[in-house]
């Protein structure tokens, strides 16, 4: 149940971060035809899609790699605790 969720989750950012590329590839293209002529340029819009682009990749990439610690457990067929205290004992020799 839990890894099923995850993963939705995972899904769930990815389709974030492409619908935000989608909005700020829109935004760039604005502004370089903003550039080229005199026009109205709504330059906050542009700044808050960045903003929740980067947000949202970030958020995608440790919930990537949260899902795949947890991946390499369950296809190691073992717990969270059981990997800490494996890491204690290497730690300590």
């Amino acid at each position: 149940m839990y890894k099923r969720q995850l993963f939705y989750v995972i899904l769930d950012s990815y389709c974030a971060v492409i619908g935000l590329g989608y909005g700020l590839y829109v935004e760039f293209e604005n502004i370089m035809l903003y550039l080229d002529s005199n026009g109205d340029m709504h330059l906050i819009d542009g700044v808050l899609i960045l903003c929740a682009f980067g947000i949202s990749s970030l958020a995608s990439c440790l919930i990537t790699m949260f899902f795949k610690f947890h991946l390499e457990l369950v296809l190691n067929n073992r717990t969270t605790i059981e990997n800490l205290e494996k890491k204690r004992n290497e730690e300590t020799g």
